[in-house]
């Protein structure tokens, strides 16, 4: 409790401390009278220790205090919203997640809280959007991203991208295959998890890029988002499919077959195809832009099986082994196998940003084929 009330405060000074800087003790946010503020913004802001307690104690494993502690933080966090206090809302929602973690909460409240401050941070955008607030500036640095500053922007990062994924790969598979010893119960059978492990990160992190990237097209139309949209999706599609195939693999020796209809195969094999559903829906429109829209759409509503993915081992019975690695625990895997695993999931992940971006820097040089930029190339 200690550490979450220490965060509120360390939140709360920083904020008064930045105005007084910013505007001045006098005619700013900080004077007597409120002029356009009420005591409200400052009441919120002197609550924002509570607020941490209360979170700290909604995401632990207290009970009824947990679903009441939660029940009044997302109204006094609504409030905030309501009230227009954006920043002190940025506030709550990040400084209540670090201060949940200093309980060690349970995974799925935890996990219920993120999703529930993203979705609101995405609500407050929109929202923001409809009354042309500050949101407009945003809209101005994404259109900024042109297909011809994309163009070299991704002409700069492929090379250096490349050499890290070439070199982190080749480090953690020869350290995985040569350096590690065998598992205890698994023998030599378990170093396919340096391919198996990467690929299923990759699969789960290129659904959350394409995620994003079509909720920016739909709301701002901007033709790089629509085109990492696809890539990242192909990529994706690519990375399920390379750990579908490992973990049958993987599977054969340690489960006698090479497929269970198990909730974590069954979600991720969803997962593929859902993938080639939104690559075959934007393929199948004349219209790039209509092809866009679409394959954006169902992308998003296709995002409700990531969750499930990842929590399929812990809602149901399942052959799947539990998560070894990304949990709030310390990792149950051996350290000297962990950093092999961690130098390819990281060289995995260099080739995933360097595949994106030549597969968008290619779709935009044939969409932008007749553009004069694209000629004096």
């Amino acid at each position: 409790m200690a550490i979450s009330i220490f965060t509120g405060l360390l939140l709360m000074t920083v904020i008064f401390i930045a105005e007084i800087l910013l505007l001045g003790p006098q005619g700013g946010r900080l004077s007597w009278p409120y002029g356009d503020l009420t005591p409200g913004n400052y009441l919120a802001k002197a609550s924002l220790p509570i607020f941490c307690v209360l979170v700290a104690i909604a995401v632990a494993n207290k009970g009824k205090l947990s679903s009441i502690a939660a029940i009044i933080s997302l109204v006094t966090i609504s409030v905030s919203i309501i009230a227009g206090e954006r920043i002190n809302f940025i506030s709550r929602a990040f400084g209540g997640m670090l201060a949940g973690l200093s309980w060690k909460p349970t995974l799925l409240p935890y996990c219920i809280l993120i999703l529930i401050e993203i979705a609101a941070v995405f609500g407050i955008f929109i929202f923001m959007l409809s009354y042309h607030f500050d949101l407009l500036m945003l809209k101005k640095l994404f259109e900024n991203i042109s297909p011809p500053k994309f163009y070299a922007f991704s002409c700069i990062i492929i090379p250096w991208s490349f050499a890290a994924s070439l070199l982190l790969i080749f480090y953690g598979i020869y350290q995985g295959l040569f350096v590690v010893p065998p598992d205890y119960q698994q023998g030599e059978a378990f170093r396919i998890i340096y391919v198996h492990v990467p690929s299923a990160w990759l699969s789960l992190l290129a659904y959350s890029v394409l995620f994003v990237t079509s909720i920016i097209s739909l709301i701002w139309k901007i033709k790089v988002f629509e085109v990492i949209t696809i890539s990242s999706a192909k990529i994706g599609a690519l990375f399920t499919f390379l750990a579908l195939v490992t973990g049958s693999i993987w599977g054969k020796p340690m489960w006698g077959t090479w497929w269970v209809w198990d909730a974590r195969l069954t979600s991720e094999l969803i997962l593929f195809f859902v993938y080639l559903s939104i690559i075959f829906l934007y393929g199948a429109f004349d219209d790039v832009r209509k092809g866009s829209k679409a394959a954006s759409i169902l992308a998003i509503i296709g995002f409700v099986n990531i969750p499930i993915i990842h929590f399929s081992v812990e809602w149901w019975n399942t052959l799947h082994q539990g998560p070894s690695v990304m949990k709030f625990d310390t990792p149950s895997i051996a350290t000297e196998m962990l950093f092999p695993l961690l130098y390819t999931s990281l060289g995995f992940t260099f080739y995933y940003i360097t595949a994106v971006l030549m597969s968008a820097r290619n779709m935009i040089i044939y969409r932008e084929r007749n553009s004069q930029w694209v000629n004096s190339i």
